[in-house]
């Protein structure tokens, strides 16, 4: 009698076994899921972004191997721009992240090879292309005139604050390259004034610091991150210089080296715990583009508010 009920119970597992290999092939979905990352502006007041469409199946493993499976089977990247309320989509002909010049004429973008490709956007003629470093490009921005680029090499290793982190200056057409050395530098704007702006490090603490294109007149502010935030942008008119700390949004004086306005952008109570990333401000100082922070498996989304700090959405 025992016999018979393992060889039953045995009867009864292989049974299972088949039903569960014959239903793994059954039931099989494809979808995708579509996801943006690192939105910012055109000179024309567009947002524009870098899409992600990741490629994914649902598939019946059997009971035996889990069930249902979510597996990612690829995915394609796009670079898209919309209206400020994420409508009206529209795709770029750029295979990389492109950087839109202050006056709309051009668009540079670094391949995988750290070659910079100089468009014209009118007819999508590339016209120039040079490779001025063999290591990655971190950081890149225009020049005022559309006629020069500033840029920082990525460091893959821990540099101490006392150590040189330069920045490079160099024309379009890839003559004229300049180290700005002396400095330990970070996130350098400069699309809208004569002066490259950025963050050095002194003692520790990253300030806000401005140069030349030829690394002339290094100046160093006693403005630092943990009071001005992070990313300074100059305003367009090339008088100030934006930045968003953890309360509010900034606006410093270019000229005094002092902040003038502070207006609380009430993200902590929108969003907490949540952190506002990389915000961009708007071609007409009006509004503020940026990604949330929600965790470490959630990086993705596009969020707009004005700069007073009303008008808080998210468009994707």
């Amino acid at each position: 009698m025992k016999t018979n009920k393992v060889v039953g119970l045995m009867l009864l597992v292989v049974a299972l076994f088949g039903l569960a290999t014959v239903m793994g092939g059954c039931g099989e979905t494809v979808f995708d899921e579509i996801s943006y990352f690192n939105p910012n502006w055109t000179p024309e007041g567009k947002i524009y972004a870098r899409m992600v469409v990741s490629h994914y199946k649902n598939e019946w493993q059997g009971l035996f191997f889990g069930g249902q499976k979510k597996t990612k089977t690829g995915e394609d990247t796009y670079y898209v721009t919309m209206d400020t309320n994420g409508n009206n989509e529209a795709l770029l002909p750029y295979s990389y992240y492109p950087y839109f010049s202050p006056k709309g004429t051009y668009v540079c973008y670094v391949d995988n090879t750290s070659t910079f490709h100089i468009v014209r956007r009118a007819d999508n003629t590339q016209v120039y292309s040079f490779q001025p470093i063999t290591g990655t490009v971190a950081e890149l921005d225009w020049g005022p005139e559309e006629d020069k680029l500033v840029y920082r090499e990525e460091i893959l290793t821990y540099t101490p604050y006392n150590n040189v982190i330069p920045l490079f200056s160099v024309n379009i057409d890839g003559s004229n390259k300049v180290e700005i050395s002396g400095i330990h530098a970070a996130e350098p704007t400069w699309k809208y004034s004569t002066k490259i702006a950025f963050l050095n490090a002194i003692n520790g603490y990253y300030c806000l610091a401005f140069t030349g294109a030829d690394g002339s007149n290094i100046e160093t502010t006693t403005l630092s991150n943990e009071s001005i935030g992070s990313h300074p942008q100059y305003y367009s008119d090339g008088n100030y210089i934006f930045t968003s700390n953890s309360t509010s949004f900034l606006k410093i004086d270019v000229l005094s080296k002092t902040i003038v306005n502070s207006l609380a952008h009430n993200l902590s109570g929108y969003l907490s715990p949540k952190t506002w990333t990389n915000p961009r401000l708007s071609p007409d100082n009006n509004q503020v583009v940026g990604g949330i922070y929600m965790n470490e498996y959630d990086k993705s989304g596009i969020w707009v508010i004005s700069i007073d700090g009303s008008g808080f959405k998210k468009i994707k």
